[in-house]
């Protein structure tokens, strides 16, 4: 982590951020929601990085400040509302701030004795800072008990501590914790502007930027993990096999063919979901093809999207989202990956008579 965090498109949640500086009047708790990537924990380390910057009551500072996220066209920012020189600046940016703590879930969960050690170390005063800012990453982790330890700390905060919490969704947290804090919102990012971002910051060749944008659902990170892992290829695969599962006569499926195609693109259960998802867009440009064939999510498949609408009735595009919907449920229960799509292209392969 540097002393400069990048924000894209995230005009609201900087405008709220920087009003807050401005004002002094500081929330003992702010929950930032969004999709993982879209920059929740980069505004966390940068608001905490600013309100403990030893050089912000300064006013020759003051006047040549940046905010946090300049959003002058909504697009990548840095975010230097804090000088990134002074020391607290720069044991913020190391990680190595004693009164900045970063909590996020071992393992799977957020566990009790985790919360319950950051009320300890709360509890005291801050060790050289104005603020004591404690960051906790994924509260939708929490389990139970721990939601209910953290918010008896909601309920009475200690003087000069801030807590910021991140989670998608604010029904993935206790009502009680969500109303007790001050929730802002975190947008998915553009796909033109991830696509942007993608070429100047990671090489990226632009066609296949535009196409990891617009998979990722507007996550940076996500676009990052897919680029990783062969994503791009596996796609073009999935395209251009996709006639097996609306094949020009119903009789032609092949099931040989398709448990070829599910042996090939399982690999682990996260990617097993990725797989669903990005055929969940395959069937999304099949629904609207023959309405706005300008708002493809898979634009340089058109030839073979308006051959398989051609093929499609509607009512069959909608039960085959309904099938993978419950493929991707199965697989997050634990359900083995492999079978799952195995059973799921089988059943997507089926005449409207065997479904």
């Amino acid at each position: 982590m540097t002393g400069s965090f990048s924000l894209i498109a995230q005009h609201q949640p900087v405008q709220i951020l920087n009003a807050i500086l401005h004002r002094g009047r500081v929330p003992h708790a702010l929950l930032f929601t969004g999709i993982e990537g879209v920059g929740k924990r980069s505004a966390a380390l940068a608001f905490a990085m600013a309100l403990n910057c030893s050089m912000r009551g300064d006013r020759a500072y003051k006047e040549g400040a940046a905010p946090v996220g300049k959003p002058a066209d909504q697009e990548s920012h840095p975010s230097q509302a804090a000088c990134g020189r002074c020391r607290s600046c720069r044991k913020t940016s190391s990680g190595n701030h004693p009164d900045i703590l970063q909590l996020k879930p071992a393992g799977t969960f957020i566990r009790i004795d985790q919360i319950r050690e950051l009320c300890r170390v709360l509890a005291m005063k801050p060790y050289e800072a104005e603020y004591r800012i404690a960051m906790i990453f994924e509260a939708h982790c929490m389990n139970p008990e721990a939601g209910n330890a953290l918010l008896k700390m909601l309920e009475e905060p200690p003087d000069r501590t801030i807590l910021i919490l991140t989670a998608t969704a604010t029904a993935d947290l206790l009502p009680t914790i969500v109303s007790r804090c001050r929730h802002i919102r975190f947008n998915p990012i553009p796909a033109h502007l991830l696509a942007r971002e993608l070429v100047e910051t990671q090489g990226m060749d632009a066609h296949n930027a535009q196409t990891l944008a617009v998979l990722s659902g507007g996550s940076f990170s996500k676009a990052g993990e897919l680029s990783k892992s062969n994503w791009i290829q596996r796609r073009r695969w999935l395209l251009e096999n996709f006639d097996a599962l609306a094949p020009r006569e119903r009789e032609s499926r092949d099931p040989v063919r398709l448990m070829a195609m599910a042996s090939l693109l399982y690999s682990d259960k996260a990617s097993a979901v990725d797989f669903l998802e990005m055929l969940k867009t395959i069937y999304r440009d099949l629904l609207i093809y023959n309405y706005r064939p300008d708002r493809l999510m898979n634009p340089d498949a058109a030839e073979m999207i308006a051959g398989a609408a051609g093929r499609m009735e509607e009512v069959d595009i909608m039960a085959a989202v309904k099938a993978v919907d419950a493929a991707m449920d199965r697989i997050r229960w634990n359900a083995n990956p492999r079978l799952a799509l195995e059973a799921l292209f089988l059943t997507l392969a089926k005449s409207p008579e065997m479904n």
